[in-house]
C-alpha cells in the first residue's frame, strides 16, 4: 500500500481559486433562484414585484449559497491523500473517501487540474463523483497511467 499526501495549496493559489469558486457558484446559484422564482414563485407575484426585485432575490440566494459552499464546504471536500493497493485507488479527504477497483474503471476524465477516475459512465462521473487526482501530485502521471492499465475494455 502507498499513500501519497496531495500537497497544499500556497495562500495566494488558495485564495485566488477559493474566489474563483464563490463566483462560479454564485453565477449559478443566481440562474437557478432567478429560473426557479419565476417558475415557482416563493412570494406571489404581485402588484410590488417586478423582475428586478426577483433579480435582487436570486442575487442574495446566489450570494449566501456561495459563501456557504466556498468556505465552509469546499475547503473539506478536496483530497488530502491518495492511498494506492494492488487492488484499488482511493481519495481520501476530510469528509468523504472514494475507491476505484481494478478492473472496473469505466470513465478517466481528463481536466485542467488533474484527472478525475470512475467505475461509472459520464453520466455516473457528473452525479456521483470519482477518484480525483491533482496535477500538483508528484507522482500524478505514475496514477494515471496506473489508472488506464486497470480501464475496463468492451
Amino acid at each position: 500500500m502507498e499513500i501519497y499526501k496531495v500537497p497544499r495549496l500556497t495562500a495566494n493559489k488558495k485564495f485566488l481559486q477559493l474566489m474563483y469558486w464563490f463566483l462560479y457558484m454564485t453565477i449559478w446559484m443566481f440562474i437557478v433562484s432567478f429560473a426557479l422564482d419565476w417558475l415557482w414563485p416563493i412570494v406571489p407575484h404581485g402588484l410590488n414585484s417586478s423582475i428586478i426585485h426577483s433579480a435582487r432575490f436570486a442575487l442574495f440566494v446566489g450570494f449566501f449559497w456561495s459563501l456557504f459552499m466556498s468556505f465552509l464546504v469546499w475547503p473539506f471536500i478536496h483530497p488530502r491523500e491518495v492511498v494506492v493497493t494492488d487492488k484499488e485507488i482511493t481519495s481520501v479527504s476530510s469528509i468523504q473517501s472514494r475507491t476505484v477497483r481494478k478492473g472496473l474503471i469505466r470513465k478517466i476524465s481528463q481536466r485542467r487540474n488533474g484527472v478525475l477516475i470512475s467505475e461509472r459512465s459520464l453520466f455516473g462521473l457528473f452525479m456521483w463523483g470519482g477518484v480525483w487526482i491533482p496535477k500538483t501530485l508528484p507522482e500524478y502521471e505514475q496514477l494515471r497511467a496506473l489508472a488506464e492499465s486497470w480501464r475496463v475494455t468492451s
